[in-house]
């Protein structure tokens, strides 16, 4: 089974060539411009590797969350190619990514990740077995994670349990996530996703089903788009302010 991962969740462009759950190949590009490499990183992850498009089985691709623009790159390009291809497509989670990335013991593991809007994407993990369980996910001020995990998710408070914090929201707001005594922060706070664990999660999506039709695949990105929160500020003005029309 020969696959291409795709992921432009965050500012980099990476593609894994992968087989039947180990990567092969990993190219990547940091920097904002996915559009303009998603493409012509595939044709050369690729023919590198002496394969050619008609020999992959299917295509995945992160569809989130995390920068919109970059997301919708992404899971275009990948749509785009699996359809020529008459491929499907594999969604994968880039907080499940994350979660599947720390390597250290854990009892509960909260992922964040910077949202913009001094908010975080987040996503609250327990550890069963080789594969996480999601339990909780959305977005909001890092602050409110506090009154989520006291009045919600109390087990997490529980001192016997170990709770670690990762992900890049650490960058910004690393002061506001020590909820209690249990709680500690994984350093490991890079940008982009593991080729070994992209190509992990995409195999085992395949093998258990979980494929879509390349016209169906959806962008996870838990809130409205910047633009639409913008349009509204913009036609919802504050009391005593003037829009011009």
């Amino acid at each position: 089974m020969t696959y291409i991962c795709i992921d432009t969740s965050d500012n980099i462009t990476s593609l894994t060539l992968a087989e039947n759950g180990e990567p092969i190949r990993f190219l990547s590009y940091e920097g904002p411009y996915h559009v303009e490499r998603v493409a012509s990183l595939a044709a050369e992850i690729v023919s590198a590797s002496g394969i050619q498009m008609k020999d992959l089985d299917f295509i995945s691709v992160v569809v989130g969350p995390g920068g919109f623009s970059g997301l919708r790159v992404g899971v275009t390009f990948a749509s785009v190619l699996a359809t020529a291809l008459s491929l499907p497509v594999v969604e994968l989670s880039a907080l499940e990514l994350r979660a599947l990335s720390v390597q250290e013991r854990w009892d509960y593991l909260i992922v964040v990740e910077d949202g913009k809007r001094k908010e975080v994407f987040f996503g609250i993990f327990r550890a069963d077995g080789v594969r996480p369980v999601l339990v909780s996910e959305g977005h909001d001020k890092p602050e409110n994670l506090n009154v989520l995990v006291s009045t919600q998710l109390s087990d997490l408070l529980d001192s016997s349990k170990v709770v670690v914090v990762t992900g890049g929201g650490l960058n910004k707001y690393r002061d506001i996530f020590a909820f209690g005594p249990a709680f500690h922060l994984n350093e490991d706070v890079r940008l982009g996703q593991s080729a070994k664990t992209l190509a992990y999660l995409s195999y085992v999506e395949f093998c258990e089903g979980r494929i879509k039709d390349p016209k169906n695949v959806t962008i996870k990105y838990l809130r409205d788009a910047d633009a639409r929160a913008n349009y509204v500020m913009m036609r919802e003005p504050k009391a005593g302010s003037v829009v011009e029309a």
